[in-house]
């Protein structure tokens, strides 16, 4: 009968709760056959809880929620896919809303249980150890509002205790402070000897809530690791991290080197009782007077304290060594990237071919993708990229060495410019090669051709999760490594070859010793496009997809910084698994390159309509903030959506992305206006329309679920919305605040919205500018409504005005009406006529959706023109009234 039970906030994990007010759910996922004897038999729902304060336990009833898809009980709105149910089940809720002030304590634990009648024995949701845990922040400051200047100051004072028995402060360097209302950094300089191994004790940490720490993973990968309470890392190397304190407040740390004449890495060592030293690499080159600094931060959220710290960061590098190094403003990060790998739709061979590519393998797949794209009208790929395979090597494995720049002759006959020619004549417009830094991953064969025209260098390579085994490899000398890629990358350009991967970037790390090796990291070449990965998902390994998915949405946090200089990768996605749909939506939240692999019968698999649009371009994202609770839990161990969002380039909407990376089916609340809220505080752009006659302070919204096309009006995004998602699946809900525009004579409000194109994913990014009113005979400018008078009724019309860019398929209006407070009569909504320039527009086409004074228009688009390039731009102008 019962199914299944969901908990919000969930059970078995620590949720931090800043809002006003805290808000409990219960969602019972019930059979149908069986629905009408469930609502007989769960009659009471309890919190049971310690929020009192004291040793005692005592039980919260829950309300039960009504079931619409509206506004209902307890101001929930229900975005239920009943796609993610099981087949044939509904759910029944139970909530509440407190405020954040009735816990007498800080923190406090809760399970839940249920029974039939007052005289039933109550059933337990949870097993004894497994209650809810929930730490109430009510005194951190509102960024908004901005604290004293030095509030943040006196946090990060107290942040950093000495690692003796005086547990004094950590005393930073006296000049390098950075303070503001909104965040506080400084630099401090380790005081301990260096130990064995390049280790340096630094301090300990005062008490932490929560830490998310980045890691070095077998010196390949950065991975996210969290807990609370004390640090817990196993022995892993911590690149950055990030702590939740008792206060609410957020510190970030960073180690970092000043020197810019050697190759040295530094990382934090966690040890019992939050201890924390350095461990610098290698030990060789670390003396004591090496420039071992680390940099910290403090703020109210972790992206404000990540953006703090990258700026400190810089600032410290800046001024030390070379004055050329480009300082990161703060929220520079957030402008729309230009690279243009990021802008259409790719393909990579790796997961189709492997290594056993070939010039005729990779040709015939992409014509009868080429053909297949033509005839279900997908989105052909316009780039691709050649992954290993493809040199001129002596083995295709870790030890294997390049023998000669150039391709191997039996897999590409006439060298890499015959493949390119041929790909350009069925659209492919780029075409980029993968190498690894040494040339290949065993570096350059001492008996080949390239041995003869430059100095190489013997060196000993330890065993690693690359290569399995210790190996001699030759390198090419630093004296000549500036030659060697001048040549290389000139010859791949006459080749045809416009851009690059450049995989295996730690190799250095795995010899014994690379001084000499070092400078390799200066050369004087240039890569057009970088892009970099975090962590990769196993096609075959079902459990890496959601802990891929993770990886990259946390190590976000801090690669947005780098936007700007570095777009992010999240590696290749084959179309029509269970998981696909999850990848291309999350490539697209990304802000980084899409691309696929597979052959035909994969490509025609999924609709990849939805992910990019005529021309197969891509609507580009902002980087995602990935919210705090979804950071400081590992989303693929625990009954949580992994939740995050993005502002669009060019209007105030906010597309928030909900994943379940989990094993199980997730049924969970989400609280959009922080979401919402999060992401425009950290937008550098002011969006608001600027008229006497439209509203710079948004009250309604317009929210649309992809899944489901549904569109409901929020007023404030003060609700709390219900999602239901299975295993490795996901969702867009794009927030579009509304514009509003009055009547003449105030009796009535329209209130309008462009949601953008709602056939593809991140839509809301077609919208170029948001809606305005003109007059009919006038080009630009405000204008009231223009009321008709007759007999029967009082008409408000207006001319609604949105740009558009094109390829776009179907891009929707949201219009709702309301009563001003001196009208007494019913209001019916119409649109009556859609402009637009250079588009052919069929009304028998027009998608009208009516219900509780809200109207949604949803016109597709076909062009008049041949030319579907994404700079084309279009201005829809709607005649809409209402009597």
């Amino acid at each position: 009968m019962i199914s299944q039970i969901h908990v919000y906030p969930p059970l078995g994990v620590l949720t931090s709760v800043r809002q006003k007010t805290i808000c409990f759910r219960v969602y019972f996922v019930i059979c149908d056959d069986a629905m009408q004897r469930a609502k007989e038999e769960i009659c009471e729902v309890e919190v049971w809880t310690d929020m009192r304060g004291d040793v005692s336990w005592e039980g919260v009833a829950l309300e039960k929620l009504q079931e619409e898809t509206a506004h209902s009980a307890d101001n929930e709105m229900v975005l239920l896919d009943q796609a993610q149910l099981p087949h044939g089940h509904h759910i029944k809720s139970f909530g509440l809303s407190i405020p954040s002030t009735t816990p007498k304590a800080s923190h406090f634990e809760f399970t839940v249980r249920w029974r039939k009648d007052s005289q039933s024995d109550w059933q337990w949701v949870s097993d004894l150890g497994q209650n809810a845990r929930v730490v109430v922040y009510r005194n951190v400051p509102d960024l908004n509002h901005r604290p004293a200047l030095n509030h943040w100051r006196q946090q990060l004072r107290h942040l950093l205790l000495k690692d003796d028995s005086t547990a004094q402060p950590l005393t930073p360097i006296a000049d390098s402070w950075r303070a503001s209302n909104t965040s506080a950094s400084c630099v401090f300089k380790p005081q301990g000897k260096q130990q064995t191994r390049g280790e340096i004790a630094f301090g300990r940490l005062a008490s932490i809530e929560r830490y998310l720490a980045f890691v070095r993973k077998d010196k390949f990968w950065i991975i996210p690791q969290n807990g609370s309470g004390s640090l817990d890392l196993n022995g892993f190397e911590i690149v950055i991290l990030i702590c939740e304190l008792c206060n609410g407040a957020v510190a970030a740390m960073m180690p970092l080197v000043k020197d810019d004449t050697r190759a040295i890495t530094v990382t934090f060592l966690a040890a019992p009782e939050n201890k924390l030293s350095l461990l610098a690499a290698p030990p060789s080159l670390c003396t004591s007077n090496i420039g071992i600094r680390v940099a910290a931060s403090v703020s109210g959220d972790i992206q404000s304290a990540v953006e703090e710290l990258f700026c400190r960061i810089h600032q410290s590098v800046a001024t030390y060594g070379s004055s050329d190094i480009p300082l990161i403003q703060r929220n520079e990060c957030s402008y729309k990237s230009l690279v243009s790998l990021s802008s259409s739709l790719g393909y990579c061979t790796w997961n189709t071919f492997y290594q056993n590519i070939s010039k005729d393998a990779i040709v015939s797949t992409l014509k009868d993708i080429k053909q297949a794209a033509d005839l279900s009208k997908q989105p052909m790929p316009k780039w691709i990229m050649i992954d290993d395979g493809w040199q001129s090597v002596d083995r295709y494995n870790g030890l294997g060495k390049l023998y000669d720049i150039y391709a191997n002759e039996e897999k590409f006959p006439g060298q890499l410019k015959c493949m390119v020619l041929e790909l350009a004549n069925i659209g492919i417009q780029r075409v980029g090669v993968w190498h690894a830094l040494w040339g290949y991953w065993g570096g350059i064969d001492p008996d080949g051709p390239l041995a003869t025209r430059y100095n190489v260098e013997k060196h000993h390579r330890k065993a690693s999760s690359a290569v399995k085994e210790d190996s001699d490899v030759w390198l090419i000398s630093s004296k000549d490594i500036n030659q060697f890629y001048d040549e290389f990358y000139e010859w791949l350009y006459l080749q045809g070859i416009s851009f690059v991967k450049v995989d295996y970037q730690s190799a250095f790390e795995t010899l014994g010793a690379y001084t000499a090796a070092s400078d390799c990291h200066d050369g004087g070449y240039a890569i057009s496009e970088l892009y970099f990965a975090y962590y990769n998902a196993m096609e075959n390994v079902p459990e890496s997809h959601g802990w891929h998915i993770y990886c990259n949405m946390a190590n976000s946090i801090w690669s947005r910084m780098l936007y700007g200089y570095f777009v992010t990768d999240w590696d290749m996605f084959k179309p029509g698994r269970r998981e696909s749909r999850m990848h291309s939506i999350s490539r697209i939240m990304s802000g980084g390159p899409v691309y696929i692999t597979g052959d035909k019968d994969d490509f025609t698999a999924q609709n990849l309509s939805e992910v990019a649009g005529r021309g197969s371009q891509i609507l580009e994202c902002n980087a995602p903030l990935i919210d705090s609770n979804s950071a400081f839990a590992d989303s693929t161990q625990s009954p949580r959506l992994l939740l995050s969002s993005c502002a669009s380039h060019m209007n105030p909407s906010v597309l928030i992305y909900m994943c379940n990376v989990s094993a199980g089916t997730v049924v969970s609340s989400v609280d959009i206006s922080q979401l919402y809220r999060s992401v425009r505080r950290n937008s550098s752009q002011i969006l608001d329309v600027q008229s006497p006659r439209v509203s710079t302070t948004h009250s309604l919204y317009a929210i649309h679920q992809y899944s489901t096309r549904k569109i409901l009006v929020a007023e404030d995004l003060g609700s709390i919305y219900a999602i239901a998602l299975q295993p490795l699946t996901c969702d867009i809900l794009t927030v579009a605040p509304m514009s509003v525009f009055r009547s003449t004579d105030r009796s009535a409000l329209l209130h309008v919205a462009c949601i953008g194109d709602i056939t593809r994913y991140g839509g809301v990014n077609v919208v170029e500018r948001d809606v305005s009113s003109v007059l009919p005979d006038s080009p630009r400018g405000p204008s009231p409504c223009m009321n008709d008078r007759t007999e029967l009724a009082e008409r408000y019309s207006w001319n609604i005005r949105a740009k558009v860019s094109l390829p776009s398929s179907k891009v929707a209006f949201v219009f709702y009406v309301r009563k001003g407070a001196n009208c007494s009569k019913d209001l019916s909504l119409s649109v009556t006529n859609i402009r637009a320039s250079g588009v052919n527009l069929n009304i028998d086409d027009w998608t009208f959706d009516s219900f509780a004074n809200v109207l949604s228009v949803a016109i597709p688009f076909q062009t008049n023109s041949q030319n579907d390039e994404p700079s084309t731009r279009i201005t829809v102008t709607l005649s809409c009234s209402f009597v």
